[in-house]
C-alpha cells in the first residue's frame, strides 16, 4: 500500500506537486546568514588582534627642563668608521678617563641607526654642576653629565636644562645654546664623563632682577626624562632681558 500524507495524498500524487517556494527559500537562507555571521566574526577578531593600535605620544609634565627632549632638534652624527662609510675619515682620541670623542670628518652615511642604538639614555647617567670659575663679570659652571652604568654609550649635542624652585616650576627662561660651537659625539665608558659649559653675566653687573633656584634640572640630549641637581651657585636672572645661561655642546671630561 502506497503511503498517504495528512491529506490523503499518496507519495507518487505528491512528487507531482510543486514545491513551496517559502520553504526552499527559508531552508536555503540558513547557510547564506550562517556564513554572513562567520565572515562578521572573524571580521571583528581580526580587528581586535591584527590591527595597529593607537599609542599616545609621550606627555611632557609641568616643570620639566626645556627643551624637554634636550637636543632632539639634531641628529647625530652618522657612524663614521670605513666599514660604515667607505672613504670616511674620523678622528676618534681615547681620554685617560674613559672617554672617546669622535669627530665627524665625512660625508654622512648609513651608521645613523647605529649611533642612535648605543646612546646614553637618562637611566645610565648622573648629573652634577660643578664649581663656579668666575672671571670678567662671568659665572662660569660645567654642567656634567656621567655614565653611571655598567655599559658604555655615547652623548651627542646639547643638554636641557631649567632652573625649578622646591616645587619643580621653572623660574628662569630657557637657557641659549652657543651655536657657534662645533658638536661632537662623546663616548662614554662605564664611570666616564661629558660636560656643557654654561655660562652667564653676573646679575650684580647688570642689575636684573634675580632668583634663588632650589635645583636644576638636566635632561641627557633625546631624552625626556630628567635628572634633578641641587643649585648652590646663588642668584640667576629670572628675565630675558640679561644674564641668561649660555650652553656649549657637550664634550669629553668634567670641565674642572
Amino acid at each position: 500500500m502506497a503511503n498517504q500524507y495528512h491529506d490523503g495524498s499518496t507519495a507518487q500524487q505528491h512528487r507531482g506537486r510543486p514545491a513551496l517556494p517559502g520553504r526552499r527559500a527559508r531552508r536555503a537562507g540558513i547557510p547564506v546568514l550562517l556564513g554572513a555571521a562567520l565572515a562578521t566574526a572573524l571580521l571583528s577578531g581580526c580587528g581586535k588582534d591584527g590591527g595597529s593600535s593607537n599609542v599616545s605620544a609621550p606627555q611632557t609634565l609641568p616643570g620639566s627642563a626645556n627643551p624637554a627632549s634636550g637636543d632632539a632638534t639634531d641628529s647625530a652624527p652618522a657612524d663614521t668608521s670605513s666599514a660604515a662609510t667607505p672613504g670616511a675619515t674620523a678622528a676618534t682620541t681615547t681620554g685617560a678617563n674613559g672617554t672617546t670623542t669622535t669627530a665627524n670628518g665625512g660625508s654622512g652615511g648609513t651608521g645613523a641607526t647605529a649611533a642612535a642604538t648605543d646612546r646614553c639614555h637618562t637611566a645610565d647617567l648622573r648629573a652634577s654642576i660643578g664649581p663656579n670659575d668666575p672671571g670678567a663679570g662671568q659665572e662660569n659652571f660645567p654642567v656634567v653629565l656621567t655614565n653611571r652604568s655598567s655599559r658604555t654609550c655615547t652623548v651627542y649635542g646639547f643638554p636641557g636644562l631649567a632652573f625649578v624652585n622646591s616645587a619643580g616650576q621653572q623660574v628662569t627662561v630657557d637657557p641659549e645654546r652657543n651655536t657657534g660651537q662645533a658638536k661632537q659625539r662623546v663616548t662614554l665608558a662605564p664611570g666616564a664623563s661629558a660636560w656643557s659649559p654654561m655660562s652667564f653675566s653676573n646679575p650684580d653687573i647688570t642689575g636684573v632682577t634675580t632668583v634663588v633656584p632650589a635645583a636644576v634640572l638636566v635632561t641627557p640630549p633625546d631624552e625626556r626624562t630628567s635628572l634633578r641637581v641641587p643649585w648652590n651657585g646663588g642668584k640667576v636672572s629670572n628675565t630675558g632681558k640679561a644674564s641668561v645661561p649660555r650652553l656649549g655642546p657637550l664634550q669629553a671630561g668634567t670641565g674642572a
